[in-house]
């Protein structure tokens, strides 16, 4: 027996219930993805930028290394926790004292602050230096009086590091050995990894 037509088209029958409960599931999903990258917004910022922080640190290092060879005369990056800032000087004055920077020349001045907030000079959640010590230097500089100073031969007057911190307690550590080497490091719950 041949079957009743339907005077229904097919286009204009909808959605059976099975296709809108997986239409419903699958749209549930991505908003629950969403919502958890959206309200995590704030510490993944917080994250990268202490990353960025730390790897443009780094790579001012090495840059004021390759100038004092370049240049066949010292070249040093001096910290100043206090106003969270470090200077990139090409000459350390009439004074010949990197230390006191105010008669420095400075190539370039870094604020910390630029990164809104989410960088400054720290130990964050660390419970000792990268030298195994449990104690922290008190400005979280431990360069000879907060100068990195390199020679023309490219290597620093001592080994020394610097500490970078954010809100959530995440750390970065970036120092300079007598070598000449220039090392990054993050703090992982329980020890100093490169």
């Amino acid at each position: 027996m041949p079957r009743p037509q339907s005077s229904v088209v097919p286009s204009e029958r909808g959605l059976t219930l099975i296709e809108l409960v997986v239409t419903l599931a699958l749209t549930g999903l991505i908003l629950a993805l969403a919502g958890a990258v959206l309200f995590d917004t704030r510490g993944w910022l917080a994250h990268q930028r202490l990353a960025a922080a730390a790897r443009e640190l780094y790579y001012r290092m090495q840059s004021v290394r390759l100038y004092a060879v370049r240049d066949n005369h010292d070249w040093a990056i001096v910290f100043v926790p206090g106003e969270n800032r470090y200077l990139i000087c090409s000459d350390p004055g009439a004074d010949h004292s990197w230390s006191n920077h105010a008669d420095n020349t400075v190539i370039e001045a870094v604020d910390l602050s630029a990164y809104q907030g989410d960088v400054s000079f720290g130990s964050g959640g660390a419970n000792k230096a990268i030298t195994g010590s449990s104690t922290f230097p008190a400005d979280w500089v431990s360069f000879n009086q907060n100068t990195l100073k390199f020679d023309p031969q490219g290597t620093p007057s001592a080994s020394g590091y610097c500490y970078l911190a954010n809100p959530r307690g995440e750390s970065r550590c970036v120092g300079a050995l007598t070598s000449g080497l220039v090392k990054i490091a993050f703090w992982n719950q329980d020890r100093w990894d490169y």
